[in-house]
């Protein structure tokens, strides 16, 4: 059965204000903005990222495990990982590459002084936020 026919199927067992319901929340997701994690070694860090991701309306959010693995702990997470899509990475040149094909502008977060604050930041073009682990240098991937 394809995903048009199941969901088709599946509305039949809901209440019209249910769906109405759904509606109105898929229609305020962005994937305007999205989340990149790269190798976060504490798996509550990246479940709470995909829980924000989801409190927010971000529709994506892309997770690098070259070193950990998969770290997500689905009590953390509280559900989030059924509502955000998650694309895993292998490397962050195949996540870069990706976002970029897909029109991202990445911006690196970074705890150095002379970095434009977020308040100051221009959110005028689709926006992939990058969380990195602090000791590595994005510059040079960018």
């Amino acid at each position: 059965m394809d995903d048009e026919r199941l969901l088709s199927y599946l509305e039949d067992f809901i209440t019209p204000e249910r769906k109405a319901r759904f509606i109105e929340v898929l229609e305020q997701r962005t994937k305007f903005i999205t989340v990149a994690i790269e190798d976060v070694f504490q798996l509550h860090n990246t479940s709470a990222v995909i829980r924000s991701c989801e409190v927010f309306g971000i529709q994506e959010a892309h997770v690098i495990e070259n070193r950990f693995g998969k770290r997500l702990d689905k009590n953390i997470a509280m559900g989030a990982q059924q509502w955000v899509d998650m694309h895993g990475y292998k490397n962050t040149t195949d996540c870069i590459q990706n976002l970029r094909q897909n029109g991202y502008k990445i911006v690196a977060t970074t705890p150095k002084e002379n970095a434009c604050a977020v308040e100051d930041f221009n959110l005028s073009e689709k926006t992939a936020l990058f969380l990195a682990p602090k000791k590595k240098d994005l510059a040079k991937k960018f």
